[in-house]
């Protein structure tokens, strides 16, 4: 079971009634780069979750700068050094005009849509700004460090 007393893990085949469906492992969220989460999105198309070597997921922890700030439709770009994301904010997370661009932040989301070649967006649950200056360089050890304890490390 998950964090949403759901069970874990990705259907494969079959219903999500059928009890002998086949069921991949799944990360309750992933933390991640965004070059790794735009790899995963494109060879996820047509499917309903991502993989990372065998491990699925749909929920991320990202980390980065504020880019460009959408107000109007209330999203705004994240930049982590390794690309750039679409961050969609909702009424439960913080309003995108009261983030500074270049403002260091943690975004927890749901990766959204998978029907589609559009580059994926992020439907955030949470936004916190971090402003502890060393952040960025201890994420960076805490990706390569998450990614080995999981076995996901190449």
């Amino acid at each position: 079971m998950d964090s949403d007393g759901e069970p874990s893990g990705t259907t494969v085949s079959g219903s999500p009634q059928d009890p002998g469906q086949l069921r991949l492992p799944q990360l309750a969220i992933r933390k991640t780069w965004v070059r790794d989460l735009v790899e995963d999105f494109h060879n996820a198309i047509g499917k309903e979750s991502l993989d990372r070597k065998g491990r699925a997921y749909t929920r991320v922890w990202l980390q980065g700068r504020v880019g460009e700030r959408y107000l109007e439709d209330a999203h705004l770009d994240l930049d982590d050094g390794t690309g750039v994301m679409r961050v969609k904010c909702t009424k439960d997370t913080v309003d995108p005009g009261t983030l500074r661009e270049g403002q260091y932040v943690m975004v927890i989301g749901q990766v959204m849509p998978f029907s589609s070649t559009k580059a994926p967006t992020i439907r955030a649950f949470q936004i916190i700004p971090l402003n502890d200056p060393p952040r960025h360089e201890l994420w960076a050890a805490e990706l390569t460090l998450s990614e080995h304890e999981a076995g996901l490390a190449s």
